[in-house]
């Protein structure tokens, strides 16, 4: 009888074990992947002009800063958690995300439609902000990266609509300031 109880502990034992390996190996590969993926975002920087470059990338930094800081609200309030980190001081922000993809992401939207009119800059984004948070989110979600706990995907989404507004008066506030200048 206690050999089949130690060995039935064994076996739960083993698996919660081979669990939390398979999540590691997972995270092992998707770092690879997202550093990969970090260095694809490198290589598509260098195909946009050195002008829209230098002219975006403080309102592109800016933005990181307000993804950062509504990471660190989630984590207070616990509208999500990170349950895989790339960095070991990265258990509340997304690095890969917030200071890679992010970052180059919002210095292409502002290239493409900044010029343009407001309502083709909001569009875009509504566009791109809903296949992140309605079908990014969820391909991250199946690879446990992430665990939505008090928040879902429609209020991230409005989150992310928010700082799209947010970030763009900053660059119409940037661009009259250096007008001024």
């Amino acid at each position: 009888m206690w050999e089949i109880l130690e060995s039935q502990e064994a076996i739960s034992i083993n698996s919660s074990e081979f669990q939390k390996l398979s999540r590691q190996r997972r995270f092992i590969n998707g770092a690879n992947d997202s550093m990969a993926y970090d260095d694809y975002t490198v290589v598509i920087v260098i195909f946009i002009n050195k002008h829209s470059v230098k002219r975006f990338m403080p309102v592109a930094i800016f933005a990181s800063l307000l993804v950062t800081i509504v990471f660190e609200m989630a984590y207070v309030f616990e509208w999500w958690i990170v349950h895989e980190n790339i960095v070991p001081w990265g258990h509340i922000t997304s690095f890969p995300l917030t200071y890679g993809v992010f970052i180059v992401g919002t210095i292409w939207i502002f290239h493409f439609t900044f010029s343009k009119s407001f309502l083709i800059y909001f569009f875009a984004n509504v566009i791109i902000d809903a296949l992140y948070a309605f079908i990014g989110l969820r391909f991250l979600l199946s690879l446990e990266i992430y665990e939505l706990k008090n928040m879902g995907a429609f209020g991230i989404f409005i989150i992310m609509i928010m700082l799209a507004v947010i970030i763009y008066m900053y660059q119409k506030w940037q661009d009259k300031m250096m007008k001024q200048d």
